[in-house]
């Protein structure tokens, strides 16, 4: 199994290592819920360096990127970061991704860590005559993740910028220990937040200069456990969940970011257009009536125990001390209110609810 630079600091701090994908990652070191709730209410930090690094550079950079992705950085300046999906010619997405513009020439996308090889090898793939080259150098980086209503105060004082000035979705380039960095105002918690990302070499220094001084702070090493029950609060798709080869973007509420009238053709845009036109289901959130877990692929029916769609994430909701869910249903049935859940062959009733579950203002 693959490891981050930050395995030996994992098993220091008792991480309970589990297979993610192929990587030797922590899925807790305390407990999940001292860890959620560590992040909801301090901060918490997290080591995501088996995220992808795939870099796009060249004259023709953003007019290939804007062919590749459905949304769109012709208008955004430098320095911002767009949420994007990839998707091959049928409208389905081949991964979600971050695209960090540094300028018209220069990309940065940062997929995920299950994608990295395929997503690297797609772009070869689509690259056609545009002047450009592309480089997976994701083995070069380590990324860490500071996330809570305390990350601002942290994390500010280790750069030689103003961290608290950055705004949400947008990067910086600096320095962390003298050592360059990119500093984003960006995370997968939906809380306030931020990202650094590093040279592998300078990883361990930097995570445990963040540890140290967050002990002030009430900071917590958190693994992949709170970060799923968390993004899941927040109503973030995970591909392979809310998106994958049977269920389109339309389907999972990401309409937004596709952009079907920008000024350049996209891979996939007619099957998307045609998605919209006919759109039969829907991405929705519920609330159980107990503290069962839904867990994916749960059947979900309606009142008479039809079935009208599945549970496509589910997790135990320690904010709202609820169990909470995301699914997808037959739209027709958008509106119903109430539903049935089989789980383990017994029926539990749940609530359609709007996304997100919890609240927060970034």
């Amino acid at each position: 199994m693959k490891r981050t630079p930050l395995y030996e600091e994992h098993i220091r701090n008792n991480g309970r290592m589990i297979e993610f994908f192929g990587w030797e990652l922590p899925v807790y070191y305390s407990s999940i819920k001292e860890e959620a709730m560590a992040i909801r209410q301090k901060v918490g930090l997290f080591d995501v360096s088996h995220m992808g690094e795939i870099f796009v550079t060249g004259e023709d950079a953003e007019e290939f990127i804007n062919y590749i992705i459905t949304n769109s950085t012709f208008q955004k300046e430098d320095h911002s970061i767009v949420y994007s999906l990839m998707c091959d010619k049928k409208g389905f997405a081949v991964d979600d991704l971050l695209v960090y513009k540094f300028n018209k020439k220069h990309f940065l996308l940062v997929v995920n860590a299950s994608n990295a090889d395929k997503d690297h090898k797609w772009l070869l793939e689509n690259r056609k005559d545009f002047n450009i080259d592309i480089q997976n150098r994701s083995k070069e980086y380590a990324l860490i993740a500071v996330q809570g209503p305390r990350s601002i105060e942290l994390i500010n004082g280790f750069f030689p910028i103003d961290v608290a000035a950055l705004k949400y979705y947008w990067f910086a380039e600096s320095t962390f220990n003298d050592n360059d960095c990119l500093i984003s105002r960006t995370g997968y918690t939906g809380e306030q937040g931020f990202e650094l990302l590093i040279h592998r070499d300078h990883a361990v220094r930097a995570w445990n200069a963040l540890l140290d001084k967050g002990k002030n702070h009430g900071i917590l090493p958190c693994g992949l456990g709170a970060r799923d029950l968390l993004r899941i609060e927040v109503g973030f798709p995970l591909y392979g969940h809310e998106l994958n080869e049977k269920i389109n973007p339309i389907e999972a509420n990401l309409g937004w970011v596709i952009k079907l009238d920008k000024e350049c053709d996209f891979i996939g845009k007619e099957n998307l257009k045609e998605f919209k036109e006919k759109l039969s289901r829907k991405r929705i959130g519920f609330i159980m009536d107990r503290s069962k877990i839904a867990r994916e692929d749960s059947v979900i029916m309606d009142q008479e125990e039809h079935r009208i769609g599945s549970v496509t994430s589910g997790t135990f909701s320690f904010c709202l001390k609820r169990s909470i869910g995301m699914g997808i249903i037959e739209k027709k049935y958008i509106d119903i209110g109430k539903l049935k859940i089989n789980i383990g062959e017994k029926i539990f009733t749940a609530e359609i609810t709007h996304l997100p579950f919890v609240k927060i203002k970034n």
